[in-house]
């Protein structure tokens, strides 16, 4: 029992000590990964990190004067605020995952050349790793501009891997990552999100509010039993293009399969899919997509055909 209340206060300490660097907002995430790596490892306590001196903050830790300066102001009150929040998140049911944590997952440390420091995940956490989860992962990759046809193919393509086991991995506030969740729900199959912004910014007040408009005409409250959210900002963060693209980052991340039905030949979606060849995953293109398809077919993508077979797709090369 001893030994459990002591493990118990250890999770605690961490997790408010998580909590504590990331209410600070001149610390910076490349900044951020390197005190949880430093002071998790070292099982500093909040308490502990705030009584040192401000020459270990500069010299020991690296910290700006700026970043100094706002710790030396809130001494006393960083750990109640940090406290506070984690017993918010305990309530409303969302996991702290640090890059630090045994839970945070290999493919986006692989795949993000910055992965995110720290995530709030809500729902089933089994989504977030292969051993876990019963079933494959996947996206459809659609930049903006996208025509009718290309939702169309979406919906296509997504029934079809969905059918064979998929578990699509989207966003919440594009078209096309609305309707790929759309698809999944109506076949009450689950759906792993990642966001461009905070977790509560998504789920509401009361952290239970379906993602977006047209998910909470068939469900009245988001079905943490089945999906997955997860958001690397702070709880109330906004959304900002930089956000937008570090979303996209993760999806591509997280996914087995990418299906790059409208890809342009410019910008974020052709590199991520290239990204994911080039790491080995299984990318598979569409000939009458925009540019961008084309360029990933000469590059060795795999041709889009009427049917798609996931298990051909995940077999190992050679």
């Amino acid at each position: 029992m001893k030994r459990e209340v002591r493990e118990d206060r250890e999770q605690i300490s961490a997790v408010t000590f998580a909590l504590m660097l990331r209410m600070v907002p001149q610390i910076g995430e490349k900044t951020l990964g390197r005190l949880l790596r430093t002071g998790l490892s070292q099982q500093i306590s909040p308490e502990d990190f705030l009584s040192l001196p401000s020459a270990i903050w500069r010299s020991q830790f690296e910290l700006d004067k700026r970043t100094v300066s706002i710790l030396e102001a809130e001494r006393t009150t960083l750990p109640g605020k940090a406290l506070e929040m984690a017993r918010f998140l305990r309530l409303s049911e969302v996991q702290l995952i640090t890059c630090m944590s045994v839970s945070y997952p290999d493919r986006m440390e692989r795949f993000d050349d910055s992965p995110p420091p720290m995530l709030m995940a809500k729902g089933d956490i089994r989504l977030f790793s292969p051993e876990d989860r019963n079933g494959f992962t996947f996206t459809v990759a659609i930049s903006r501009g996208h025509s009718p046809f290309s939702l169309d193919k979406q919906e296509e393509v997504s029934n079809s891997l969905i059918a064979q086991g998929g578990i699509p991995v989207t966003g919440h506030d594009r078209i096309p990552y609305q309707r790929l969740a759309l698809t999944a729900q109506r076949q009450n199959r689950p759906v792993l999100y990642l966001l461009d912004r905070g977790l509560r910014e998504v789920l509401g007040p009361e952290m239970d509010r379906p993602p977006f408009a047209a998910a909470r005409i068939r469900e009245q409250t988001f079905n943490s039993e089945r999906d997955l959210m997860v958001s690397p900002f702070r709880l109330d963060d906004h959304s900002l293009g930089s956000n937008n693209r570090r979303r996209d980052r993760l999806v591509a991340a997280m996914s087995d399969i990418i299906v790059a039905v409208d890809v342009s030949p410019e910008g974020e979606m052709l590199g991520l899919c290239r990204r994911a060849q080039a790491q080995g995953k299984a990318v598979v293109a569409c000939s009458e997509g925009r540019g961008g398809c084309s360029t990933l077919l000469r590059e060795g993508a795999i041709p889009l055909t009427k049917s798609i077979d996931a298990s051909a797709l995940l077999q190992p090369a050679g």
